[in-house]
């Protein structure tokens, strides 16, 4: 590696969602078309959705008010999971380390000779961009920099289907053009205390010393001003830390005041979360569940397990009671949500006195089960019996849905046209 150069790359889709889906239906390239029609919010668009004004949490009733001519369908994360193993696959043989951020994007270590010009360097990204997206069928914008921040601003800055690298002598054009508030790890919080401290670029941040930084902010912040001037601080891992903690939530239309529908709302978050945990062989002792009215109010409640767990049966039950606790007589609610807390790895649940976590453990093997029927059939091949009033109410609007549209929805398939 002595006459090799470090660069980190962050790949980020376009419109993914969005996208995946009118890969299976090419006939919707270049038209407006919104993601999320099962959970009432837009989810996801087109490019030419977001010209409109269409932006994400939108709710699909105004966008259907306002906007009829755009095309609304339903989201299938299974089929968006195959396109980003799809993407890490054909990655890997270029890459040295690859760390899958989302589903959408990923960073991965890349050497390049020493000596190579930056135009040499952007023959060899745009050559691996066409590769990638000729194999996948979806546009990518990349971004090539010293550090993973930069180089996720390089990916954003010519965005759609950009190709972009930051040698050092770029990097103050490049802050320079992007604003604080679009910023990896910099929210809408924060980007309000810029404001305030009359910082508008990332540039303008990048030029406070040191110990300005330092007493201005906490340590999160400090790394990213690093970062911003070619520090490195985020290692690129394959071997991600483990989740301290993970969240489900779901909106429904129409809004309900049924407790039965309502609960199985919130336990089909809980069945989700709990695969979610398994698959990453994490356990919890405590969750934490909300609902949401259709004003914006929201109601919650901490909830502490007994013993460590990731069997969503063990759970099910005080869920329900919970909620039946929490609702307002009369009142409609839209959303429901669950967060599960202190997740551990199943090598550091200690055993319990009386043997109830090793039988807990031993009754998550049914569980392993489902989810392998689940992987082979499809996720809706086995339910817990609690969220049969959701289900139920959603199978039947996907039927409704299917009979009126001649496009056949949940195959990961391209629409190749008709024949009589």
């Amino acid at each position: 590696m002595y006459n090799k150069k470090q660069w980190i790359l962050h790949i980020d889709g376009d419109g993914f969602f969005a996208y995946c889906e009118i890969a299976r239906f090419p006939h919707l390239h270049g038209k407006p078309v919104v993601v999320g029609e099962e959970r009432g919010i837009a989810m996801a668009m087109t490019y030419e959705a977001k010209r409109l004004g269409i932006t994400r949490g939108m709710p699909m009733f105004k966008i259907r008010e306002q906007f009829p001519g755009v095309t609304i369908l339903t989201s299938h994360f299974e089929l968006y999971d195959h396109y980003a193993v799809k993407l890490c696959t054909l990655l890997e043989a270029d890459v040295s380390v690859l760390e899958k951020y989302s589903i959408d994007e990923c960073f991965a270590l890349v050497y390049l000779p020493k000596d190579w010009s930056k135009n040499q360097v952007y023959i060899w990204l745009a050559m691996l961009k066409k590769k990638i997206q000729k194999q996948i069928g979806l546009t990518y914008s990349f971004g090539m920099a010293r550090t993973k921040v930069l180089a996720k601003i390089a990916s954003k800055y010519q965005k759609p289907d950009g190709a972009t690298v930051v040698m050092i002598e770029d990097e103050k054009e490049l802050l320079q053009k992007t604003s604080i508030e679009s910023v990896w790890g910099i929210g809408w919080r924060l980007s309000r205390r810029f404001q305030t401290l009359r910082v508008t670029t990332a540039y303008e941040f990048s030029q406070w010393p040191e110990q300005r930084v330092m007493d201005s902010f906490n340590a999160p912040v400090q790394e990213l001003w690093h970062e911003m001037n070619g520090r490195n601080r985020f290692e690129v891992s394959n071997d991600r830390n483990q989740s301290k903690s993970l969240q489900a939530t779901r909106s429904f239309v129409p809004a309900s005041v049924d407790p039965s529908y309502i609960a199985a709302e919130l336990l089909h978050n809980a069945d989700v979360v709990f695969v979610r945990m398994r698959k990453q062989k994490l356990f919890t002792n405590g969750v934490s569940i909300y609902i949401k009215t259709t004003d914006q109010k929201y109601s919650g409640v901490a909830i502490p397990l007994p013993r460590y767990t990731n069997n969503v049966l063990d759970v099910t039950t005080i869920i329900r009671e919970q909620v039946v606790a929490l609702l307002q007589k009369g009142i409609r609610y839209k959303a429901t949500g669950i967060t599960v807390l202190n997740l551990r790895k199943d090598v550091h649940v200690q055993e319990d006195l009386f043997g109830e976590q090793k039988a807990s453990t031993e009754e998550g093997k049914l569980m392993d089960t489902i989810d392998a029927i689940r992987r082979r059939y499809g996720q809706t091949s086995v339910t817990v019996l609690s969220t049969m009033p959701s289900n139920k109410y959603r199978l039947q609007k996907s039927i409704a849905r299917q009979t009126t549209d001649k496009y056949i929805y949940g195959l990961p398939l391209p629409y190749l046209g008709e024949v009589q």
